[in-house]
C-alpha cells in the first residue's frame, strides 16, 4: 500500500479491527476511484450505519475526542456521552494525527438507504466496494449522488468531472434516475444524458440505465402460478449475416413499414433504416418515437411554458403544443394524441420545495390539452406514461413523498398501485419493474397482483403486443463465469394474464450488447440493435431480427444510416 496516501493507509489500519461495515466516502473516495490524490483534504470522511453508532463509540476510546452531532447538538465540542443520535447525524473523531468525520447512514435489512429515500435503497454489496486502493469505498455513483444534493461547489464539480468517465452505463443510468428523484432540474443531468451507454438507451426501453438483478421467468409460489411453457426453443447462436434481404424474407415487411425509426435519448437523434435520420434542433429533447410520429419538447425558461413538438420521420414539423407547464418530465405520442406530465419550478430552479405538480394531460389533434390526472400538492416526479393498445387505459408512474403506478380508465376512474415501475401496459394488465431496489416484475390487473417473475439478469426491453394480450420481455443474463460481461439475451413471449411463457429465444451476446428496439418490433419479429450507442465512433451499427414463431435469429443484417 506504499502508493496510497498516508491518511488513507492509517485509517485502513485503524478500522481493520472494527467488526461492523464501514467505508471511505467524500473527497478521499473520489481519489480512491481515480487512483491518485486529486486535491488537499482537511479530514477523512467515513461512513458507518446509524445502528452501529455505539459500537463505533466503544471502538474509539483511549485518547480520542469524539463529538456526536444531530439536530439536538449540531456544534458541540464536548466528549459524546453516548446519547443515541437521531437522524441525520454524524460523528467527529480526533486523536493525534487523525481527523475523521463519520456519516451515520440508514439501512433496511441488507440494503443501504441513500439520501434518506427508500426509493434509493441499494444492496450493501453494491454500495460498499473495494477501490483500486483496496479500501472499502462508497460506490462512485453513490459518491456523486451525495455531492449532487446541495449547492455545487467548485470541488464538487471537479469530482464529478473526474468520476463521470469512470462510470459504466448502468452506473450513469442509475445516477441520472436517482438525481431526477431529488432535483429534476439538476445541472449534471445534461452531462449524464449525453455520455455513455446507460444514458444513451433506446428511448422506449424504459429503465435500461439502472443496474438491476432481475427475473427468472417463473412465478413466485405465493402468487398465481403461471403455466409452464409448453414450447421452449433451444438457444440459437447468431449466424453469419448478409446485408442483402432476400425476396420473400419476412423481415423485409418489417423494414418497409412505417414504423422504421427509433430514438436515442441524450443525443436527441432519430435513426432510420435505409433512410437518413435526423438530429433535433438545439433546445429540443427527444421524448418518444411511435409509428410515424416523433415527440420532443422545449422546456420553458425563466417562467415561460414549455412547447411540445410533434414531427414526422423526416423531421418535418407536424404541430406544436403549448404545454401549460415549465418542465414536461415525460411524454408519449400515440397517433394524433400526445400525453405528457410535469411540473412548474419556482423562482429558484434548484429549490424543489417551491416546485408545483402540474398533473398529466393529453392533447388530441389540434384541440387544447385536457387533464388526464389532476395535480397534487407538492412536487412530483413523473417517470413514465403508457397507453394500452386499445387506447382505453393510461398508465402513469409518479413519485412524490411515495411512488406509485396509477391506471386511469376511459371514464376517468383511477386505480392506484402502491408500487412504481410501469414498463408495459396491455389492454388488461400493467407490468411493473420497480427502480433501484425493487426489481421483480409484477403483473397487475384491477389493482391486484396476477403473477410475478424474477431473473438473475438485467431487464433490457419490454413492450405489449398490438393485440393487447401478451408481453415481450427480454433480459440480459449474466455470464456463466461470474464476470461482468453478459452471456446471452433471453427473449420471452408471455401471456399477460397468466405469466405463462409461450416462447423463449436465447441469443448469444458474447460479441455484441444486444438491445431490443420496441418501436421497430412487432408481435412476431423482435428487432435488436447490437449496441445501445448507434453511430458511435465505430461507425453504423447493425439491426438484427428475431423470429419469435420460428425461434431463430434471422440471417439478415441492415445498417443504420448516419444522422446528418
Amino acid at each position: 500500500m506504499s502508493s496510497i496516501p498516508r491518511p488513507v493507509t492509517e485509517v485502513a489500519e485503524l478500522m481493520s479491527a472494527f467488526d461492523r461495515p464501514w467505508l471511505l466516502c467524500g473527497g478521499w473516495a473520489v481519489d480512491a476511484w481515480v487512483g491518485r490524490q486529486t486535491r488537499e483534504h482537511v479530514d477523512v470522511d467515513l461512513a458507518v450505519f446509524h445502528d452501529d453508532q455505539l459500537a463505533l463509540r466503544d471502538y474509539l476510546t483511549d485518547g480520542w475526542l469524539v463529538n456526536g452531532h444531530d439536530e439536538h447538538d449540531d456544534s458541540g465540542t464536548g466528549q459524546w456521552t453516548g446519547r443515541r443520535l437521531g437522524f441525520p447525524s454524524h460523528i467527529h473523531a480526533r486523536a493525534d494525527a487523525f481527523n475523521l468525520d463519520f456519516q451515520l447512514e440508514l439501512r433496511d435489512g441488507d440494503a443501504w438507504v441513500l439520501r434518506e429515500d427508500p426509493r434509493l435503497a441499494l444492496p450493501v454489496a453494491r454500495i460498499v466496494r473495494p477501490s483500486p486502493w483496496d479500501v472499502p469505498t462508497l460506490a462512485p455513483e453513490a459518491v456523486l449522488l451525495y455531492k449532487a444534493a446541495g449547492e455545487i461547489r467548485p470541488h464538487d464539480q471537479a469530482d464529478f468531472d473526474a468520476l463521470l468517465p469512470m462510470l459504466d452505463g448502468d452506473q450513469r443510468g442509475w445516477l441520472r434516475d436517482a438525481i431526477v428523484t431529488q432535483r429534476p432540474a439538476h445541472p449534471w443531468l445534461d452531462a449524464l444524458r449525453r455520455v455513455g451507454m446507460g444514458a444513451l438507451c433506446l428511448l422506449l426501453v424504459v429503465g435500461c440505465g439502472v443496474a438491476v438483478p432481475s427475473a427468472s421467468g417463473t412465478a413466485d409460489a405465493s402468487a398465481t402460478a403461471p403455466v409452464e411453457s409448453p414450447r421452449v426453443v433451444p438457444s440459437s447462436e447468431p449466424t453469419s449475416s448478409s446485408p442483402v434481404i432476400e425476396p420473400g424474407d419476412p423481415s423485409s415487411a418489417l423494414a418497409g413499414r412505417g414504423v422504421e425509426a427509433f430514438g436515442v435519448g441524450g443525443v436527441d437523434v432519430v435513426m432510420r433504416i435505409d433512410v437518413e435520420g435526423f438530429r433535433l434542433p438545439d433546445g429540443e429533447h427527444l421524448y418518444d418515437v411511435h409509428d410515424d410520429r416523433v415527440l420532443a419538447a422545449r422546456p420553458g425558461r425563466r417562467g415561460k411554458e414549455a412547447r411540445l413538438v410533434v414531427r414526422n420521420l423526416a423531421g418535418d414539423l407536424v404541430r406544436e403544443i403549448a404545454a401549460g407547464m415549465q418542465i414536461p418530465q415525460t411524454g408519449i405520442v400515440r397517433g394524433d394524441d400526445v400525453y405528457f406530465a410535469g411540473i412548474d419550478l419556482g423562482e429558484d430552479p434548484d429549490d424543489l420545495e417551491s416546485a408545483k405538480d402540474r398533473g398529466v394531460w393529453v392533447a388530441r389533434g389540434d384541440a387544447p390539452p385536457e387533464p388526464v390526472l389532476p395535480a397534487r400538492k407538492g412536487v412530483a416526479v413523473y417517470t413514465a406514461i403508457e397507453r394500452s393498445p386499445n387506447g382505453r387505459t393510461v398508465g402513469i408512474w409518479r413519485c412524490g413523498k411515495a411512488c406509485a403506478t396509477i391506471l386511469v380508465g376511459p371514464d376517468g376512474d383511477t386505480v392506484q398501485v402502491p408500487r412504481p415501475g410501469l414498463i408495459a401496459l396491455t389492454n388488461d394488465v400493467a407490468l411493473l419493474i420497480g427502480a433501484f431496489r425493487d426489481v421483480t416484475a409484477y403483473a397487475i390487473a384491477d389493482g391486484a397482483e396476477l403473477w410475478r417473475a424474477e431473473t438473475e439478469g438485467i431487464y433490457y426491453g419490454r413492450y405489449a403486443t398490438s393485440d393487447g394480450d401478451r408481453i415481450v420481455l427480454s433480459a440480459i443474463e449474466p455470464a456463466g463465469d461470474g464476470g461482468t460481461s453478459t452471456g446471452q439475451l433471453r427473449i420471452e413471449l408471455l401471456d399477460a394474464r397468466t405469466g405463462a411463457v409461450e416462447r423463449t429465444v436465447l441469443v448469444s451476446t458474447e460479441t455484441a450488447l444486444l438491445t431490443v428496439v420496441p418501436s421497430l418490433s412487432t408481435d412476431r419479429y423482435v428487432v435488436l440493435l447490437d449496441s445501445v450507442i448507434p453511430n458511435a465512433d465505430t461507425g453504423p451499427q447493425a439491426v438484427r431480427v428475431v423470429d419469435l414463431d420460428a425461434g431463430v435469429l434471422l440471417d439478415v443484417e441492415q445498417q443504420l444510416d448516419d444522422v446528418p
